[in-house]
């Protein structure tokens, strides 16, 4: 029975749980309604009065023991009976249904049933839709969530208020890589940048030149042109064994440091000519890579024609050398029977040049040719104002002519013939007026004729006032007016009245100004020229006074330059030729020489004084008669400080023959003069091979030289600069040393000591150490000795000359320089001190060797 009633009860059970789960799920229906009541704000069982046990629907709300139910019933969420919307014990609920716990729902993140975000920051995390998010949220840049960067580098990025902004590239003026800046003006990995935008590798920009992407140092080759530093080089300079002109290649003649210099194809060759070209029928054309001497001008004296130049089948006259010293031009005439210009030979001889008496052009020949074949034209027509209302026309012709015929103009026939320098002259056209000329049977040299030649002439009434422009050459005033003037004009310098003198070939008038420079004034500033009175050919006048103030000064005398010198065959003259007239002077001038004999002995330092000096007729060329006659041998002159050369040839004398060889030394200045004796007829090529003498058992400095001197028994051996290092006595020993007729050195001969003297120059950098504000010092390889003065040594701090005043200089106690400055600024810590050594500098080691900045 009790089993039974448990079964029983269970059944019961079941079916109550049923009962309240349908209240749950439909509304209450009209038996719940009255089953049930609210007292007391509780849910009571109508019948009995007592809370209604359990859960139970009424009115569409769940109570649980008589109380709206606030939880679960089930999984279901109620709230006040109803099915609720929001966190219950760490979950979210959405009507009464479970959603979350900890994590995203309907795109917002939860955290124990309670909403933290939807987009934005929890946690210091970044979500989006309630997820962990990788992106920009309010300027910061998030990866899953977890803040990267604001502003700033990562991942290989740059990022600008958490957004990317650039990875490799330019962003802002600047150049990054993988989002790190790199550079923003300037040179990264072989290249330049400008505001972050590569511009050049190797090449131009902004017509600099960059290499490897930094501006270029030193001298460069770009494209064939040639760079110093960034820009285009100046002036000439060599490179890579070629020299360039500015940026090119050198080819030509230039002025390089004050000295003419020749270039082929950039190197550099010696005066030589550079071509011969006939360039008419009548002209040939000479022409030179240097300035020769107006010895090119020369001609024969009776035949007149030229003796510099000459070409096979033709005469050459009138030879006349430009202003530069570059082009001979020549008058050329065929010989009889020949008529045209066809592989001739050129010859020009060697001429001297300019700049170096001592240095000639080399023999030159050539093959040239020239056939005129073309008919002369008219070439130019110039006018110029000649009256009130006449213009004269002046026509010239492309080439010389022999003759012209029959000259009109606007059909009337003019009485004019050929000039002698090859042009017809209109005179009297009406000015303002346009006139046609016709000019009949124009023939040149080579008989090509032109049968009519016409021009047009168009004339102006001049209605222009003259104009003036001034020059100053010393004592004198040149004045070019803009058109030819009538006379009559007047000129006063400083009020005193002067002459205004005849027109030039260049077009200028001279003023001789010298009568106001009076003794003992040698110039004179502020002198005011005033010209007045000026009319041009048409009448017109100046519209006011021409004014000019300068300085006028005397010249200095023109000092004629030696051009050659030549000794007579016979020894007994010298004539020495130069570019100006010259007088005989009053005290005749003494020769310096070195001479050096047939037999190769050197004799130095000889002089002889000119016992006679005859003028030549042209004034530039003086004959010094010699008290006795020169030797033969070669002759290096020195005349004041002109240097020329000669060889003279005259019979050798006899020597007689004499003893075995024995030698003494003896030492000036670091040359050695062995003197041999014993010598029969002189010694033989073995004493002047440095390969025979030994200095302290060592072999002679690498450019020591040897020469006889003042006969082949004495032997000069100079030792170069910087080859002893310390002062002191050396053993120098001759050896397989032979006369001309075999003898050798003597078995008595004993070894002979030599004092030889240090010439190695101390040297140094010249950069000074700065040990305080005050005081800097230079170091030398040798010490140094307290000179007479320091002048010729320049002291600069950063590039800037130390100015003497501020400071002083010394030599310590261990022959250094020191520098003290006395400057308020004194030196600073960084400061770079160097020093410049000028040549008037006294600077030197003890013995007397002349310091060097290297």
């Amino acid at each position: 029975m009790t089993n039974f009633k448990l079964v029983k009860s269970a059944a019961a059970l079941a079916l109550g749980a049923s009962v309240i789960t349908s209240a749950v799920v439909v509304p209450t229906d009209a038996s719940a309604a009255s089953k049930y009541k609210i007292k007391s704000g509780k849910l009571v069982v109508a019948k009995t009065g007592k809370v209604a046990k359990g859960f139970v629907t009424y009115n569409k709300l769940v109570y649980k023991d008589g109380k709206k139910l606030t939880g679960l019933k089930g999984k279901t969420y109620y709230k006040a009976g109803a099915k609720a919307t929001g966190t219950y014990k760490g979950k979210y609920y959405s009507k009464g249904v479970y959603k979350v716990a900890t994590g995203t729902y309907n795109k917002a993140y939860y955290v124990k049933g309670v909403k933290k975000v939807t987009t934005g920051l929890y946690g210091a995390k970044y979500y989006k839709d309630g997820k962990l998010a990788t992106g920009t949220y309010k300027a910061t840049y998030y990866v899953n969530g977890v803040k990267k960067v604001t502003t700033g580098y990562y991942n290989k990025a740059y990022y600008v208020a958490g957004k990317k902004v650039v990875g490799t590239g330019t962003y802002k003026g600047a150049y990054y890589v993988a989002g790190k800046k790199v550079v923003t003006t300037g040179t990264y990995e072989e290249a330049y940048y400008v505001d972050g935008v590569k511009v050049v590798e190797t090449g131009l920009y902004k017509e600099e030149l960059y290499i490897k992407g930094a501006l270029n140092k030193g001298l460069a080759l770009f494209e064939g042109k040639l760079y110093d530093d960034a820009e285009f080089n100046k002036g000439i300079k060599e490179f890579e064994e070629k020299f360039y002109n500015n940026e090119v290649i050198a080819d030509g003649t230039f002025d390089v440091a004050g000295k003419e210099e020749a270039f082929e194809k950039g190197l550099k060759v010696g005066a030589k000519v550079a071509s011969v070209e006939a360039i008419n029928e009548s002209t040939i054309e000479v022409k030179f890579n240097k300035a020769v001497s107006v010895e090119a001008e020369a001609v024969d004296a009776a035949t007149k024609e030229s003796t510099v130049a000459t070409v096979d089948g033709a005469t050459l006259t009138e030879p006349k050398l430009s202003a530069d010293g570059r082009t001979l031009t020549l008058t050329y005439a065929l010989n009889t029977g020949v008529t045209e210009l066809k592989d001739a030979t050129a010859t020009v001889n060697p001429v001297v040049t300019k700049a170096d008496a001592k240095v000639s052009t080399p023999k030159f020949v050539k093959i040239v040719n020239f056939k005129d074949e073309v008919a002369p034209t008219i070439k130019e027509v110039k006018t110029v104002t000649t009256g009130a209302e006449t213009v004269d026309a002046t026509i010239s012709f492309s080439e010389k002519l022999k003759s012209v015929g029959a000259v009109s103009v606007d059909g009337m026939v003019k009485a004019v013939s050929l000039t002698t320098d090859n042009t017809i002259v209109i005179k009297d056209i009406k000015a303002g007026s346009t006139v046609k000329v016709v000019i009949n049977n124009l023939e040149d040299l080579s008989g090509n004729k032109t049968a009519t030649a016409e021009t047009t002439i168009v004339t102006a009434e001049d209605k222009v006032a003259p104009t003036a422009s001034f020059i100053t050459d010393g004592t004198n005033v040149k004045v070019k007016f803009s058109e030819v003037i009538k006379t009559g004009a007047t000129v006063t310098a400083n009020g005193t009245s002067l002459t205004l003198g005849t027109i030039a070939e260049d077009g200028f008038y001279t003023i001789d100004a010298s009568s106001i420079l009076v003794t003992p004034l040698l110039f004179l500033k502020d002198v005011k020229f005033v010209v007045t009175d000026v009319e041009d050919l048409a009448g017109n006048k100046q519209e006011k006074a021409f004014e000019y103030t300068t300085t006028i000064q005397k010249a200095d005398a023109v000092v004629a330059k030696l051009v050659s010198a030549k000794v007579a065959e016979d020894g007994k003259t010298i004539t020495v030729t130069y570019d100006n007239k010259v007088a005989v002077p009053t005290t005749l001038p003494t020769f310096g020489f070195d001479h050096r004999t047939t037999d190769d002995i050197l004799n130095k330092n000889q002089t002889v004084t000119a016992t006679k000096g005859d003028l030549s007729q042209d004034e530039k060329s003086i004959t010094y008669t010699l008290p006795t006659a020169l030797n033969s041998g070669t002759y290096n002159f020195t005349l004041g400080e002109d240097k020329f050369n000669a060889v003279v040839t005259i019979a050798a004398e006899e020597v007689k023959p004499e003893a075995k060889i024995t030698y003494t030394a003896t030492v000036k200045e670091n040359v050695i003069t062995v003197a041999f004796a014993s010598v029969v007829d002189g010694l033989d090529a073995s004493a002047k091979l440095a390969s025979n003498y030994k200095l302290a058992g060592e072999a002679l400095p690498a450019g020591t030289t040897l020469e006889f001197v003042g006969n082949k028994n004495t032997v000069e051996i100079t030792l170069p600069k910087e080859t002893i290092a310390t002062t002191g006595k050396r053993t120098l020993t001759a050896e397989n040393i032979k006369d001309v007729k075999g003898n050798t050195i003597s078995t008595a001969q004993t070894v002979v000591t030599v004092e030889l003297t240090d010439n190695v120059a101390s040297t140094s950098n010249g950069v000074a150490t700065v040990s305080s504000t005050t005081q800097a010092s230079v170091k030398f390889s040798e010490a140094l000795v307290t000179p007479a003065d320091f002048d010729g040594v320049t002291v600069k701090v950063g590039g800037i000359v130390l100015a003497t005043a501020d400071r002083d200089l010394t030599i310590d106690a261990t022959g250094q320089l020191v520098i003290t400055n006395k400057s308020v600024a004194g030196f600073k810590l960084n400061d770079q001190v160097t020093i410049e050594l000028a040549k008037e500098s006294k600077l030197a080691d003890a013995a007397g060797n002349l310091a060097i900045i290297k």
